[in-house]
């Protein structure tokens, strides 16, 4: 059954109030899953309908179905508006610039740049998930912490479109990234903040 909607809004953001919420196709909870985000994941509510249920928008470009009371106006104490990735060389030089088109023959360490709106001053530590084509976590068994990759101590300081750069994870000599379509998430406080996909061409 559909429901009429309430209002059409001019792109309110929220933020997922809850562990995990599902994305539907439509507006009402026998609707197909088509999507789940986690707990403070933006989004942007675009409609609204009788029944509490609202149209968002989301990541690049996605839309769906959510029910309203899941999400809240006050934003996460840190959040990541936007992850790109670039190559960097063992001293910390560029060799791909974050955002552009990475090669598996050039690629070194994997970098991520991060861009984040934060209420709180001070240090973190972020924690970093590579994960490969085929699902498996890069990582290595004798340094990487549980579960990720690799992690991240920096001091962040309170106010919005901020950008940092996170450490690198490959190696000096040879590439260790094969092309496919490879999955970059951040975490913090055992919540994954962002996650974006990249292709590495060959």
């Amino acid at each position: 059954m559909d429901f009429s909607i309430v209002d059409r809004v001019p792109s309110i953001v929220k933020y997922v109030n809850v562990e995990n919420l599902n994305v539907r196709n439509n507006s009402n909870v026998e609707a197909e899953r088509i999507d789940g985000l986690t707990q403070f994941r933006r989004v942007e509510i675009l409609e609204e309908y009788t029944n509490s249920w609202v149209r968002i928008k989301y990541g690049n470009n996605q839309f769906g179905y959510v029910y309203g009371p899941y999400l809240t106006s006050t934003p996460p104490p840190l959040e990541i508006i936007s992850l790109r990735v670039g190559n960097t060389d063992s001293n910390n030089n560029w060799l791909t610039n974050a955002g552009n088109a990475l090669y598996s023959s050039q690629m070194r360490y994997l970098k991520p740049v991060i861009t984040y709106n934060s209420t709180i001053t001070g240090s973190v530590t972020f924690f970093v998930k590579i994960i490969q084509p085929n699902g498996v976590i890069f990582r290595n068994s004798s340094v990487s912490p549980s579960g990720y990759s690799y992690s991240h101590t920096v001091q962040i300081t309170r106010g919005n479109n901020q950008t940092l750069n996170l450490s690198g994870w490959g190696n000096s000599t040879s590439s260790s990234y094969h092309a496919g379509e490879w999955t970059i998430e951040v975490w913090y406080d055992n919540k994954r903040l962002r996650s974006e996909k990249i292709n590495i061409r060959p």
